[in-house]
C-alpha cells in the first residue's frame, strides 16, 4: 500500500509538471520594432540580439527577423496585424519594442500580445535622462525578462489541472504506557465505505477524462499543419493550423489523469 500511494504521488507531480513544459516548448514569439524606434545604426543589431538571447533563456521559439518583418508589413500595432503575423509564421505571442537614444538618454517600451486572440497581455519599459549605451542594453534585457517572466508563469498558471483527491494517511498506532507490559497496539480503522467508493468513482472520472484528452489531443496533432482555408476561400489557401502545441499538451495530460485514475480505482478497489 504505501508502494502505491509513493506512485500516486509521483504520477501527480508529473501530471502537474508536463502541461507546464509543454506550453514553454510550444511558445513561438515573433519580435517586431516600432517605426519610431531611434539609436544608432550600429546599435540595432546587438539590441535585438539581446531581445532574443532572452526570450530565448526562458523556453521559447524566436520566430526569423525576416518572416515576422514580412508578416507584420509595417508597424505593427494592432490586433488584426497581431493576428497576421500568427497565421503567416504560427506565431503565439507578438513582442513590439520601441527604444530611443539620444543626447546621453534613453526611452524604453515594451508590449507583449497574444498572436492568437490579438489581446494586449502585459507591457513594461524604462526611461533615463543620463545614461549610456551600454546602460540601455542592461535595461533592455531586464525589463524584457521580467515582461516574459510576468506572461510566461501566468499562461503555466492557468495550465495547471484540478488537484487529486489524495486518501488521508492512517493515524499511527497509540502507544501503550501501562505497566509492566505493554497491551498490543489497537489496529487500524478501516477505511469507509463511503470513503472507499468516493476515491472509485474518482479513478474512474479521471480516466474517462483522460481518454478524451487523449483522443482530442491525437485529433489536434493530426490536424497540425494541414491547410485551413477562411471562409468563402476555396483557392490559394496557404494557412495551415498550428496546434501541434496544444495536442500535445492535451495528450500528455490526458495520459497523466489516466494513469492517475487507474491507481485510484485498483488502491480502493483490491
Amino acid at each position: 500500500m504505501r508502494f502505491l500511494r509513493v506512485g500516486l504521488s509521483a504520477v501527480i507531480l508529473l501530471s502537474l509538471l508536463v502541461p507546464r513544459v509543454v506550453a514553454a516548448a510550444a511558445r513561438r514569439v515573433a519580435i517586431v520594432e516600432a517605426s519610431t524606434s531611434k539609436v544608432p545604426r550600429g546599435e540595432v543589431s546587438a539590441l535585438r540580439a539581446d531581445v532574443e538571447d532572452v526570450v530565448r533563456s526562458l523556453g521559447a521559439e524566436i520566430v526569423p527577423l525576416v518572416e515576422a518583418k514580412a508578416a507584420a508589413g509595417g508597424d505593427c500595432d494592432q490586433p488584426d496585424c497581431m493576428i497576421a503575423i500568427h497565421r503567416a509564421t504560427g506565431a503565439t505571442h507578438v513582442l513590439r519594442v520601441e527604444w530611443v537614444f539620444k543626447k546621453g538618454s534613453f526611452t524604453l517600451q515594451l508590449q507583449m500580445w497574444d498572436a492568437r486572440t490579438g489581446k494586449t497581455l502585459s507591457s513594461d519599459g524604462k526611461s533615463c535622462d543620463i545614461c549610456t549605451l551600454p546602460d540601455l542594453h542592461l535595461a533592455l534585457r531586464d525589463r524584457v525578462a521580467a515582461l516574459c517572466a510576468r506572461v510566461f508563469e501566468a499562461e503555466d498558471a492557468t495550465l495547471a489541472p484540478p488537484p487529486v483527491p489524495v486518501p488521508p494517511a492512517l493515524p499511527p498506532p497509540a502507544l501503550n504506557v501501562s505497566p509492566p507490559v505493554p497491551a498490543p497496539a489497537p489496529a487500524p480503522p478501516p477505511a469507509s465505505s463511503a470513503g472507499k467508493r468516493i476515491a472509485q468513482v474518482s479513478g474512474i472520472v479521471l480516466v474517462a477524462a483522460g481518454v478524451a484528452a487523449v483522443a482530442y489531443g491525437g485529433y489536434l496533432l493530426h490536424r497540425n499543419g494541414q491547410v485551413a482555408c477562411a471562409p468563402g476561400e476555396t483557392t490559394n489557401c496557404t494557412q495551415r493550423h498550428a496546434t501541434g502545441g496544444a495536442g500535445a499538451g492535451l495528450l500528455a495530460g490526458g495520459v497523466g489523469a489516466a494513469v492517475v485514475g487507474g491507481i485510484l480505482f485498483y488502491s480502493f478497489t483490491w
